[in-house]
């Protein structure tokens, strides 16, 4: 990670940085209420809990080759 880097050449504000320019955006996204990927989950019901249908849509996800290594 860059921050990282960044605190070991010394520079303290690199994960505050992060903080601030990275992660602050994005959560923004992510626990958006109304448009998030959480928006349909219930703390105490669950997750898709508030969907009208019973079905949530698929994303399909591609098959690796055998030869890929992650």
């Amino acid at each position: 990670m860059q921050a990282d880097t960044s605190v070991m050449d010394g520079d303290a504000g690199a994960v505050s940085s992060w903080w601030i320019n990275h992660w602050d955006r994005r959560a923004a996204v992510i626990f958006d209420k109304g448009n998030g990927p959480f928006r349909d989950c219930d703390p105490d019901q669950g997750h898709l809990y508030r969907r009208n249908d019973t079905a949530a849509r698929i994303v399909p996800a591609p098959i690796l080759p055998d030869d890929v290594e992650l």
